[in-house]
């Protein structure tokens, strides 16, 4: 929530009108109000991202459409090199390299991908991509929580076998 002080200290006219005059070589305002208050200003507009909101957006975002289509974007962007494509998705990892592999080469055999020579290193034989379902589900990462946990009930059991 806004406090009703940033916002009389920062009208979006008064803003505005900061900006383009009186402004420094940097081209920050510094009329009334300095960069640290427009700071202040804009963060409080946003709330902060969590461990939790980073984790939940992994969990809608690998092995969805939305993953698919970033795959597909990047494979275009790079012409089939799929070193740099698996750079470029979020929350990739060498494990999902098969599964890319298999969800670009299932595309490029339906003619729905232009088959680029840089991709035919890394398409399938027709075996392996048989045994590759495309959907298949990305292992879940452990959260901190969990690794906490774990590392916990570890460390409870070693002490126990110490006493014994």
């Amino acid at each position: 929530m806004v406090r009703p002080e940033a916002v009389r200290r920062l009208s979006v006219i008064q803003l505005a009108g900061l900006l383009e005059e009186d402004t420094t070589e940097f081209g920050m305002g510094m009329g009334d109000m300095a960069f640290n208050d427009v700071v202040e200003y804009f963060r409080q507009l946003e709330r902060v991202v969590s461990q939790e909101d980073i984790v939940s957006f992994e969990e809608e975002y690998r092995g969805n459409p939305p993953e698919k289509s970033d795959l597909i974007s990047f494979y275009h962007r790079f012409k089939g090199d799929l070193a740099d494509v698996i750079a470029y998705i979020p929350y990739a990892e060498d494990d999902d390299m098969m599964r890319f592999r298999a969800i670009l080469t299932r595309e490029v055999q339906e003619k729905n991908l232009r088959p680029y020579e840089a991709f035919n290193a890394w398409k399938l034989d027709d075996q392996t991509l048989k045994n590759t379902p495309e959907l298949m589900v990305p292992k879940k990462r452990i959260t901190t929580q969990e690794n906490n946990a774990s590392f916990e009930a570890l460390r409870a059991k070693i002490q126990d076998n110490r006493s014994k």
